[in-house]
């Protein structure tokens, strides 16, 4: 770091002796165009970069010194607080537009950044301005004011005090933080760096003679940094890397954002009060005591060290930041001081700072390791002008002086030169013997061995030398002198070899002897052996060659520039130099050059060479090439010619190639490259010397790649390929030439073609032509799987008609067509004749849960009820069951009663959506009746879909009504357990609370009469859908689920089934038939035992098994004999036959016990109903309710 004094002045001290000369505060005009100070009573405004004086202002009260100035971000106004207690507001034209005062002299000025607010402080208070205010918020303080800042977001005023303490206040002056220091803070600033790490740090200077830094929460960070002095003032850079401290110790000097002293800027002769670093630029402006007003300009030179592809460069002045220029890699050193010089060499690197020299070094078996440790430190301090390292020892340049030195710091070797060093460079070497070449002012360059006092003499120019470098050989050496001019010494003759002007760097290839870079004036210039130098464009100067990589120094960046070494490599070839020509290529060239440098080296028959070249591409195919070649060349027949066009073919260059076979008397090479490139025409020229075989073969290949496909079908016809001729006849889906063709074959000779035929036309949705082709096959299984795949069921059928052992392959797809068309039941019947009945199953399991599900719960019922009959028809014998039959019939009663849970359900499930609405008479009655069914008989837990909170809504809002008080309250205290939903919660407390206000029973009416023992049973049965006493099933009609007058009876078991049906059907003296009587109220479910007719033997026969079921805890019919049998008239029984579905169930016998009812039986699922109610049902869907069977129904007489 340099400093240079751009302009300075002395302010005279004014002729009042109650002034001074002091400048006691200075500030820059936001852009840096321009400098105002507070010298006396007046405000000073200078040009900032000549110092000429452009305004004198004086507004403040005569004799009263002004202390504070400062500039608003915006670069609109400024404003001056002096003793006067007066605060005015200057223009940028420095015409003053407000004054405004405290109570005391001010001391310090500070406009917020953001929203332009004016903070001044006083010996008692302070104060804030904006522009929107009409007023200025004042607010006490316990201390003189000494200095105050805005944080960089403009939240946060920074205020230091006489008695030490650092307050935080917000931005409406409201304190948020404070902390104490030892002494007064006379300055502080906020750090404008825009880093994560050092935004919102405050630097705060006391007069206890340190430093330190805090957070905006009041938090220090680090520990106090001893000055020495005390600091007056403290201004940053404005990238926040840097700030100047100036103070009591009459410097104004440069440090890091940490605190680290980087040296002094400039010393006076009396204290510093203030310094202010020029917004943008690297000047630095103070004013003392005395009146002295100094401007700096700063200058930071570049120190950094090169070797081979390691660079080192100095960042910060105290970190050193080292980057592989290979692959990029960076990484840095943080040193904490001032770093002086750097130099680098071989995987060490060494690094001065004022007091010591620290020796880094990373592993020398890894070339790209950048892992650097502290490997020495010499503590002592060297004065000079170049610093070089060598493995053991370091080099220190001072005018003409070089001093070496060991890492323990003691001197070993000194040599003094006749004039002053301009260059010097490590040129390598053993350990401790390396050699250094050393450029002189007067011209002289030098070598000099680390082990050796004595110089040795290399050349001797006319002129200083300002660089210069070696090549790899030691044999030339390259000189760049102070009139640029370049100059190239062939070391042995001591003779100028080559030279070229304008010229500012040079750099030897470090891999190869004769070639050269230079730079200068924006050019780069590469000079490769005896030819031309060729180049390009490029900032910067070069610093070093490796290979093709040139790296170049634009300012301080360092940049890597590829610079492929194509056109020395091209020259060498032209001269048959190919061992020059690789080596070049080595150095770096493109794919083509290696290319290139492969074929001819393969003309020259340098194979190896070839090879070398090929393997840098990664060539396999160009490899392949030259090992057959090799091969070959010991045919005696094989010449030159034929091998340069298998070069040619490889390279694309098809017509040299066949010049270059036909030349070599082998044109039947030509011929097969062009048949493998399709070009037919000009194969056609090489035809004639091909034999018949090869010809027909030539022809074949051009059949498969013609454009035309119907010449290509008839070629492949022509020569008896019916299969490669149907292929290209199929792929372009000409079915009426193919069927043609097809017409021609025969099965014998050409099977796999007709079946080719076949699959085209079946691809292409041809049918007809595909059960032509199928029939000439003779292929049935396949015309049946066509017909399938097509959906021509009718013809399917017709097949499998005419071959029954195709019937199997029939009914499975068939099956899963009619699901597709939702025709389930259809399917179940294709999947049992497919023999897939467990795939019928799982399809009705999955109609079932599809069903719930959605909440299509009648169709749920519907589907339970086939599945139940699927599982009856499993059933091998019904009387001598094995276990998997009774596992079937298990299956049937659960899904039988399933089904007729979900019917029951259904009613209400649409009751408790819609209550309001009554699509039939005697609806609510019906839903009550389904209540008491469905709770009598559901299982515990409820079936799957099943919410028993609709069914016990319903059935207590319908006991209710129909005055079943006693089930209400039942209903509503079950409801209590369940999840209500809101929208029903308060009409069932409602109703709950009406209902415990009625009595606790239940009418007559609503009780079940057993028809079998006169039992009288609640609505609600804990036993079941039963009698509690016989346990007789209470039968209903499964509309309305009112309890039908039925009784079951069994005949005896001796009486054979031809017996049984002759004595039903025989008319007898007990069968004489008796009026039906008209109730008036219709028919009552009631039976009195001592009214009927004493001759009703069916009554008696029941009252006998009473007796009998009394002591059994199972339900049996009542068993019957042959004369009780024959008492019962014909109409009044109903037979349950369910044979027709599975032949060995035993049917079931029901009693009318009250003539006067009508009732109606379906005879497919074997529900009982009431003959009005089933009629209006029936005209409805024209099928039964329940099973939804559409054929017609059977009434009661038999």
């Amino acid at each position: 770091m340099r400093s240079q004094i751009i302009w300075s002045e002395i302010i005279p001290p004014p002729d009042s002796s109650e002034l001074g000369n002091t400048i006691w505060s200075l500030t820059f005009k936001p852009d840096g165009s321009e400098i105002v100070m507070a010298i006396g009573d007046r405000i000073f405004v200078y040009e900032a970069q000549t110092g000429n004086l452009l305004h004198s202002l004086r507004a403040h009260d005569p004799g009263k010194n002004v202390y504070a100035v400062a500039y608003s971000k915006d670069g609109k106004r400024f404003a001056s607080g002096g003793a006067d207690y007066n605060v005015i507001i200057w223009t940028s034209k420095a015409e003053g537009i407000l004054k405004y005062q405290h109570q005391s002299s001010i001391q310090c000025l500070a406009y917020n950044p953001i929203t332009h607010q004016l903070a001044s402080g006083s010996c008692t208070d302070f104060g804030i301005w904006g522009q929107e205010q009409n007023k200025v918020e004042k607010f006490a303080l316990p201390s003189k004011t000494l200095c105050m800042a805005w944080s960089n977001d403009g939240l946060i005023l920074a205020i230091g005090m006489f008695n030490g303490n650092v307050t935080l206040r917000d931005k409406t002056g409201v304190a948020k933080e404070t902390f104490v220091r030892n002494a007064p803070i006379w300055c502080l600033e906020w750090n404008p760096s825009k880093s994560k790490d050092y935004s919102g740090q405050l630097a705060v200077g006391c007069w206890d003679e340190t430093l330190s830094f805090w957070d905006a929460t009041g938090k220090q960070i680090g520990n106090d940094k001893d000055l020495g002095f005390d600091p007056c003032s403290i201004s940053y850079f404005s990238n926040g890397e840097f700030m100047v401290l100036a103070g009591s110790d009459k410097k104004v000097t440069l440090w890091t954002k940490d605190g680290i002293c980087l040296g002094p800027i400039g010393e006076h002769k009396e204290w510093i009060w203030t310094a202010k670093v020029r917004p943008k630029n690297n000047c630095v402006a103070i004013g003392s005591d005395k009146g002295t007003i100094c401007h700096y300009q700063l200058s930071f030179s570049i120190v950094h060290g090169l070797y081979q592809e390691r660079y080192a460069y100095r960042e910060l002045m105290t970190e050193v930041i080292i980057q592989h220029l290979v692959t990029d890699q960076k990484v840095s050193i943080k040193c904490r001081d001032l770093i002086k010089k750097i130099s680098v060499y071989k995987d060490r690197l060494a690094v001065q700072l004022p007091e010591k020299v620290v020796i880094y070094t990373v592993q020398p078996d890894d070339e790209n390791d950048m892992r650097y440790k502290s490997f020495k430190k010499i503590n002592k301090k060297f004065e000079c002008s170049l610093m070089v390292l060598t493995y053991w020892n370091l080099l220190f340049c001072q005018d003409k002086r070089l001093q070496l030195f060991d890492f323990a710091g003691e001197l070993e070797r000194e040599w003094n030169m006749e004039a002053p060093v301009r260059y010097i460079k490590v040129i390598g070497g053993p350990p401790k013997k390396e050699g250094v070449i050393v450029g002189l002012k007067s011209g002289q360059v030098v070598k000099i061995f680390v082990d050796n006092p004595f110089p040795i003499p290399l050349i001797k120019h006319n002129s200083a030398i300002r660089c210069l470098d070696i090549s790899s050989y030691r044999k030339k050496l390259a000189i760049v002198d102070e009139n640029q001019n370049l100059l190239v010494y062939d070391l042995k003759t001591q003779e100028v070899i080559f030279q070229d002007s304008q010229v500012s760097a040079v750099a030897w290839n470090s891999e190869m002897e004769d070639i050269i870079a230079y730079s200068g004036d924006g050019t780069l210039s590469i000079k490769t052996g005896p030819f031309p130098p060729t180049t390009q464009k490029m900032l910067g100067f070069v610093v070093g060659f490796k290979a093709s990589k040139i790296f170049s120094l634009h300012y301080i960046t360092m940049n890597t520039v590829d610079v492929p070494q194509s056109a020395a490599m091209h020259k060498y070839i032209e001269q048959k130099n190919l061992d020059l020509a690789y080596y070049v290529a080595c150095l770096g060239v493109t794919e083509q050059d290696w290319t290139t440098l492969a074929i001819e080296s393969i003309q020259l028959h340098k194979f190896n060479l070839a090879k070398k070249a090929f393997l840098r591409t990664k060539n396999i195919r160009f490899l392949e090439l030259l090992s057959r070649i090799e091969i070959e060349r010991k045919n005696p027949n094989y010449s030159d010619y034929i091998m340069m066009g298998e070069v040619a073919a490889y390279q694309g260059k098809y017509t040299e190639a066949a010049t270059l076979f036909k030349k070599g008397n082998d044109p039947k090479r030509a011929a097969f490259m062009y048949n493998e490139l399709k070009q037919w025409s000009k194969a056609e020229e090489f035809m004639k010397f091909l034999d018949k075989k090869e010809q027909d073969d030539f022809w074949i290949k051009q059949g498969e790649d013609a454009t035309d496909w119907k010449l290509s079908a008839k070629i492949f016809m022509n020569i008896g390929d019916y299969k490669r001729a149907v292929a290209i006849v199929g792929n372009n889906r000409d079915m009426e030439y193919l069927i043609e063709i097809c017409r021609q074959m025969s099965k014998s000779d050409n099977l796999e073609a007709l079946q080719l035929c076949a699959n085209y036309f079946r691809k292409n949705m041809h049918h007809k032509y595909a059960v032509e082709a199928y029939l000439k096959l003779g292929d049935l299984k396949a015309l049946l799987n066509l017909h399938v795949e097509l959906e021509k069921w009718e013809d399917a059928f017709r097949v499998a008609k005419q071959n029954p052992e195709l019937q199997s392959l029939l009914y499975l797809p068939y099956a899963n067509w009619l699901i597709s068309k939702d025709r389930f039941e259809e399917a179940r019947d294709a999947y049992k004749k497919a023999g897939k009945s467990e795939v019928g199953l799982r399809l009705f399991e999955k109609l079932i849960e599809n069903a719930f599900t959605e909440r299509r719960f009648e169709d749920t019922s519907r589907y339970y009820w086939k599945l139940a009959l699927e599982h009856l028809t499993l059933i091998k014998d019904c009387m001598n069951p094995t276990p998997e039959c009774v596992q079937h019939f298990t299956l049937y009663e659960e899904f039988k009663k399933y089904s007729e849970i979900y019917y029951a359900y259904s009613f209400i499930h649409r009751y408790a959506e819609s209550p309001f609405l009554l699509p039939t008479p005697n609806y609510e009655e019906t839903i009550f009746n389904a209540c008491r069914y469905l709770l009598n008989s559901m299982p515990n837990p409820p079936p799957k879909g099943i919410n028993r909170l609709y069914v016990y809504f319903s059935l207590g809002r319908l006991a209710s009504k129909l005055g079943g008080y006693k089930t209400a309250r039942v209903a509503y205290e079950k409801l209590q357990n369940l999840k209500i939903p809101s929208e029903w919660q308060e009409e069932v407390e409602q109703a709950a609370l009406a209902t415990k206000a009625k009595p606790y029973v239940d009418r007559e009416e609503l009780f079940t009469v057993c028809n079998r023992c006169m039992n009288t049973n609640p609505p609600l049965n804990a036993s079941g859908d039963q009698c509690s006493a016989c346990k007789h099933p209470v039968i209903r009609s499964f509309i309305s689920f009112t309890p039908l007058p039925l009784v079951e009876f069994e005949p005896n078991e001796a009486i054979e089934p031809k017996r049984i049906n002759m004595l039903i059907h025989t008319e007898s003296p007990q069968k004489a038939s008796k009026p039906k009587k008209a109730q008036a109220g219709g028919w009552q479910e009631s039976l009195n035992v001592e009214m009927q007719d004493q001759e009703d033997v069916f009554v008696q026969k029941i009252m006998e098994w009473a007796e009998v079921q009394m002591t059994q805890d199972e339900y049996h019919p009542v068993v019957v004999d042959e004369y009780t049998l024959a008492s019962i008239p014909a109409q009044d029984i109903f037979i349950l036959d369910l044979t027709k579905i599975n032949p060995t169930l035993p049917k079931r016998y029901f009693k009318l016990m009250i003539p006067d009812v009508e009732i109606v039986l379906c005879p497919n699922c074997g529900h009982f109903f009431l003959q009005d109610e089933y009629d209006l049902a029936f005209l409805e869907t024209n099928a039964c309710p329940v099973c939804h069977a559409q054929e017609s129904k059977e009434e009661g007489e038999i």
